[in-house]
């Protein structure tokens, strides 16, 4: 990993949590003793913070520089998080708060108001105590975000949710009918809380009967050693023809080409093979199922997939199943331009946290890529992009839950 180009990220986000964690603390302090609070009130999470701060900075720079790897330094990550993340809420509506209230004063100074509130001591009195009253209520409801953080770390990021996707293929063999395909992604290994995290995990997906498991991208963070987490539920997976794999983006942070071989060489000892640029020909008796998979473009200049050798050799008379970790690569390299019917992708973890709002998620994600979550079509080609089942940055999901999820292919005769 290149160590020189992910210190100074590292100290980007510390120094960001630090202005978060001192302009909200202020303003809690602030309200605190003007309600006479226990000192205790405000000087406890002064103390928690600074601690959750350095613990989180010892934990990443750890997870730089050392190739020893320890599942506790999540639960730090996880503790420090729960305690920081409910802040970025807060902060933007502390900030167009004082906006709001230099606003004000400057007007009150252009109109030469300074001393308006002497006029009139009783509306003064009044508009005062509906002041008090609308910040007792924000801070009551900052609570909002921690009850959140809490149900995601209880909740979100364990419970896996199954997706189901019936897909429907012009040039599907007509005699594979509901051929079932199960995807995973972003296992993460380096983030888990325990192996026991995976296991259930893979438990869901053998529970699918799947004819092949497809596992697109983001085994790890940064180091061949997190396979280690994994590797054991990895060797359980269950499918009748295979389980097929490609890298993404933090697969390539562990390293130069000899230790991406390496990695895909313990991959392979695990049972999954790894396409890239590369494809593979499954005759079930019954049909042809086509599924290539490509190396990784998109994020930190990456740019290793090969569509055209990736294709190479195939039918395109048959449906093609393309692995892809980056969605982004749909548009680039794939829509009108070649003969893939599915693309199955992941990368966006759907945002890690989110809202479901009538049946409808909502999720940051949305803003950052035009595909983020669930299935895209476009005429006779299709985009999955699955939301993961693993955790990058904070440890823990909200509203967005591990995905596994089940496609039934079979062939249709009605012309796109």
């Amino acid at each position: 990993m290149a160590v020189h180009r992910w210190l100074p990220f590292t100290l980007y986000v510390t120094s960001f949590m630090v202005v978060v964690e001192v302009y909200v603390l202020c303003h809690w302090r602030v309200f605190a003793k003007k309600r006479n609070y226990n000192k205790i009130s405000y000087i406890a999470p002064i103390i928690f913070s600074a601690i959750a701060i350095i613990l989180s900075l010892v934990f990443n720079i750890n997870r730089l520089y050392s190739t020893e790897l320890k599942l506790e330094y999540n639960i730090i990550l996880l503790i420090a998080s729960f305690w920081f993340l409910p802040k970025i809420l807060i902060f933007p509506i502390l900030i167009l708060k004082d906006i709001m209230k230099l606003f004000k004063y400057i007007f009150f100074f252009i109109n030469k108001q300074k001393n308006i509130h002497g006029t009139d001591k009783k509306l003064h009195s009044i508009k005062e105590s509906r002041r008090e009253a609308i910040s007792t209520i924000g801070w009551s409801m900052s609570l909002v975000p921690f009850g959140l953080a809490g149900l995601g770390i209880f909740r979100d990021s364990t419970k896996i949710k199954y997706h189901y996707v019936n897909l429907n293929l012009y040039k599907f063999p007509v005699l594979l009918n509901d051929f079932r395909i199960v995807q995973i992604s972003d296992i993460h290994a380096g983030s888990l809380l325990s192996k026991e995290q995976f296991a259930k995990v893979r438990l869901a997906v053998n529970a699918l009967a799947a004819d092949v498991v497809v596992i697109t991208g983001d085994f790890i963070n940064f180091n061949i050693k997190e396979l280690d987490f994994i590797s054991e539920e990895l060797s359980r997976l269950n499918s009748k023809y295979g389980v097929f794999g490609c890298l993404g983006n933090h697969d390539h942070y562990a390293g130069g080409e000899d230790s991406i071989n390496e990695f895909v060489r313990q991959l392979s000892n695990c049972g999954v093979k790894v396409l890239m640029n590369e494809n593979h020909i499954i005759n079930t008796g019954m049909g042809v199922v086509q599924i290539a998979g490509v190396d990784n473009t998109g994020m930190s200049n990456q740019n290793f997939a090969d569509f055209d050798k990736a294709l190479a050799g195939l039918d395109y008379g048959n449906s093609i199943i393309m692995l892809c970790h980056d969605p982004t690569n749909w548009d680039k390299s794939v829509v009108g331009k070649l003969p893939i019917d599915v693309m199955l992708a992941g990368h966006t973890h759907g945002g890690q946290f989110g809202i479901d709002a009538f049946g409808k998620e909502i999720s940051p994600a949305s803003f950052v890529y035009k595909q983020w979550a669930g299935l895209y079509k476009n005429k006779d080609q299709y985009l999955y992009v699955n939301r993961g089942t693993g955790t990058t940055g904070p440890p823990f999901r909200v509203g967005i839950s591990p995905e596994v999820t089940l496609f039934k292919l079979r062939r249709t005769t009605d012309l796109v």
